[in-house]
């Protein structure tokens, strides 16, 4: 059989069986709905850290400058008060809101920011 005749074959079949196909193929995805899940979550996180690694890159602490590893680099709000969310815990790879968030950040290294924290607290 040729290329077009195949393609007519499936097309045909496909009319005959489309509601038979449809409805296995709805049962498969409920009964694989986690596993999917699983699998689109999984590579949602990947593709975020991917994105936020990348806008690390080249970067440093804004307080004491170290930029050995700058994917470990984290965003902290200069102002609480104007935070809406925290960008590590948002769903989205990127978006709009994910830069105007970022701009209210600045990058510190874990120690800084720890110690920022810290001297927050103790306030």
């Amino acid at each position: 059989m040729d290329n077009e005749s195949i393609k007519t074959y499936r097309k045909e079949y496909y009319e005959k069986n489309k509601e038979r196909i449809s409805k296995k193929s709805k049962e498969n995805y409920q009964k694989n709905l986690n596993k999917i899940r699983l699998r689109h979550n999984k590579n949602h996180e990947k593709n975020k850290e991917e994105f936020l690694s990348k806008f690390k890159l080249g970067k440093s602490c804004s307080v004491c400058g170290w930029n050995t590893h700058p994917e470990i680099l984290q965003f902290h709000h200069k102002d609480r008060m104007i935070k809406s969310f925290t960008i590590g815990n948002q769903n989205k790879v990127y978006s709009e809101k994910i830069e105007q968030e970022i701009k209210k950040c600045i990058l510190l290294c874990p120690n800084c920011h720890a110690i920022i924290h810290l001297k927050e607290r103790r306030k």
